[in-house]
């Protein structure tokens, strides 16, 4: 909901320094250029929502690893895209903070 809502200290919090983000393109993203996009983002091409469902986690003690699927639509050029993608994602416990240091996209497609 932060990135839908460009909630930049949210993100800041959330996302480690050391986050990566692989995108199932390939691009790879760090925590600064994954939320400089996001500050760019402007009304004409935006994320309207993102669902995650499908989450499954798996605990070790101060690591979190989850498996999901998110459900995403974004408006761009006045247009409603849709698609979808399973992921994996990392969590690690800091400062009594849950920050999300790896998100992998394992399969992505368009509804």
């Amino acid at each position: 909901k932060a990135v839908v809502n460009q909630d930049i200290t949210t993100l800041n919090k959330h996302y480690g320094e050391d986050f990566v983000f692989t995108h199932g393109t390939g691009l790879v993203d760090s925590k600064e250029s994954w939320i400089n996009n996001i500050k760019k983002l402007g009304e004409e091409n935006r994320f309207i929502s993102r669902e995650h469902d499908s989450t499954h986690v798996e605990l070790h003690d101060d690591v979190a690893i989850i498996v999901g699927t998110l459900t995403v639509a974004r408006l761009s050029k006045q247009e409603t895209q849709k698609y979808a993608l399973r992921y994996v994602r990392v969590y690690v416990l800091r400062k009594k903070v849950w920050q999300l240091i790896s998100h992998r996209t394992t399969k992505e497609w368009h509804l």
